[in-house]
C-alpha cells in the first residue's frame, strides 16, 4: 500500500529524523517564521503511550506529619552514643535533611611504617537520613535472601538443584506490617482515602522481600462510555509521595526502609475541575519549548499518569497532576585507544527527563 505524504508531513518527519537537537533554522536570524515555529512545536515532541481518556476532579491534598531525629536515632541506633558522623544533605524532593552514620573509622598504617600522616577508612554499616516529612534508612550488613538454592551433587556431571522460599509472600506481609506497627502504629487512611499494598520478593540482586504501601484519593473522574458520552464514576488517584517501603531479609531482619507515610493528610476544600491529559500534553509542550529558547531536544514520552507529588514549594502540600516519563537522545563525546591508536568516537545516549503538569493550575514541574 502507498501513502502519500504531504509537503507539511515531509517536513515535520525531516525534523523528527535529526538525532541533535533542531538547529534546521538559521540562527542567524532573530525568529523564525510563524508557520515553521509551529510546525516544529507540534513534532519536537512524540508520545509513545496511550494517553488518558479522563477529565478528573481533585483538589490538594494538605499533609503535616513530622519526624524527630533523636527518636528515629533511638529507635534505629539506640542511641546517639551510636552514632559516629553526621552530615548535611539536599534530597530534590524532600528537601534539606541530615544524615546520621552508626560504624566505625578504620586507620590504615603501613607495617613497619614510621609516618605520622595516616588514612582514614570510613565503616558505615548502616546510615539514617531524616527530612521533615519521613526518613530512610538502609543497613550494609550480609543478607540472607528469601529465595535460598541448594545444589546436591549426584554424579561427575549432574547435580539436584532445588529453590525454597523462607517464608511465604502473606507472612513477609505480615512480618513487615507487624515491624511498623511495633515503631509508628499501623498504617491508616482518613476517610476519603484508601491505601494500596504492592509486596513480593526481588527477582534479582540479593532476592529481598519487598512491600510499598501507598493512599489513594477516592475523587469523581469523568470517563468516556459505551454511548459515545462521558460517565463520572469514583475513582482511586495515587498520592505517590505519601509511601511506606520496607526490605527484609529471609531471617525477617530489616534491611532498609522508606517512610514517607503520614495517616493525618486530608483534601484543601473541595474538588476542582481539572486539566485532561491531552490539554497538560499542550501546556508542557509550550512550557518546555520556551525554556530551552526555541530550541528544544526531540523529546520522547513513554508513560502518562495520574497522581499526587510533592509540591516543590511548600512540604505540607501534596499537588495533582499530571506526570510523564520522557527522555531525549544526546551525543556523547568518548577517546578511546586501540593498541597504540587513539581515536575519537561518540555515541547517543537516553537522557531521562520526568516532569509534572499540574492538573489544577496548569503548572510546569521538573520532577
Amino acid at each position: 500500500m502507498k501513502h502519500l505524504i504531504t509537503t507539511c508531513g515531509l517536513f515535520a518527519a525531516l525534523l523528527l529524523f535529526n538525532p541533535a537537537q533542531a538547529e534546521i533554522f538559521d540562527k542567524s536570524k532573530d525568529s523564525m517564521d510563524r508557520t515553521q515555529e509551529e510546525l516544529f512545536k507540534s513534532s519536537f515532541l512524540t508520545v509513545d503511550t496511550p494517553v488518558p481518556y479522563i477529565t478528573p476532579q481533585l483538589a490538594d491534598i494538605a499533609r503535616n506529619q513530622s519526624y524527630s531525629a533523636n527518636d528515629l536515632i533511638n529507635r534505629f541506633f539506640g542511641g546517639q552514643g551510636n552514632v559516629t558522623g553526621k552530615e548535611q544533605i539536599v534530597h530534590p524532593i524532600w528537601g534539606n535533611g541530615t544524615r546520621y552514620k552508626s560504624g566505625m573509622v578504620l586507620r590504615l598504617v603501613e607495617s613497619g611504617s614510621q609516618t605520622t600522616q595516616y588514612q582514614d577508612l570510613e565503616v558505615v554499616p548502616a546510615f539514617l537520613d531524616v527530612y521533615t516529612r519521613g526518613f530512610v534508612y538502609q543497613n550494609n550488613v550480609p543478607h540472607q535472601p528469601v529465595v535460598r538454592t541448594d545444589v546436591e551433587v549426584t554424579g561427575t556431571y549432574s547435580a539436584d538443584i532445588r529453590t525454597s522460599e523462607a517464608f511465604s509472600e502473606k507472612q513477609g506481609r505480615q512480618a513487615v506490617e507487624q515491624l511498623i506497627s511495633e515503631m509508628f502504629g499501623p498504617l491508616q487512611v482518613p476517610a476519603g482515602f484508601q491505601s494500596i499494598v504492592l509486596s513480593g520478593i526481588q527477582e534479582d540482586q540479593e532476592r529481598l522481600f519487598m512491600y510499598h504501601a501507598y493512599p489513594e484519593f477516592i475523587a469523581p473522574v469523568e470517563v468516556p462510555d459505551i454511548n459515545g458520552g462521558n460517565t463520572v464514576v469514583n475513582s482511586g488517584i495515587p498520592v505517590l509521595d505519601v509511601y511506606a517501603k520496607v526490605l527484609i531479609d529471609g531471617d525477617r531482619n530489616l534491611v532498609g526502609m522508606e517512610y514517607f507515610w503520614d495517616g493525618g493528610i486530608r483534601a484543601q476544600s473541595g474538588v476542582k475541575q481539572c486539566y485532561s491529559a491531552n490539554q497538560a500534553l499542550v501546556l508542557a509542550r509550550e512550557e518546555i519549548y520556551k525554556s530551552y529558547q526555541k530550541r528544544p531536544p526531540l523529546l520522547t514520552i513513554t508513560n502518562i499518569k495520574l497522581g499526587y507529588f510533592q509540591s516543590r514549594s511548600n512540604s505540607g502540600k501534596l499537588e495533582p497532576g499530571w506526570l510523564f516519563d520522557a527522555w531525549y537522545s544526546r551525543k556523547r563525546e568518548q577517546l578511546n585507544t586501540r593498541g597504540t591508536s587513539t581515536y575519537q568516537q561518540h555515541e547517543y545516549v537516553n537522557v531521562p527527563l520526568p516532569f509534572a503538569i499540574n492538573a489544577i493550575t496548569g503548572e510546569y514541574v521538573e520532577l
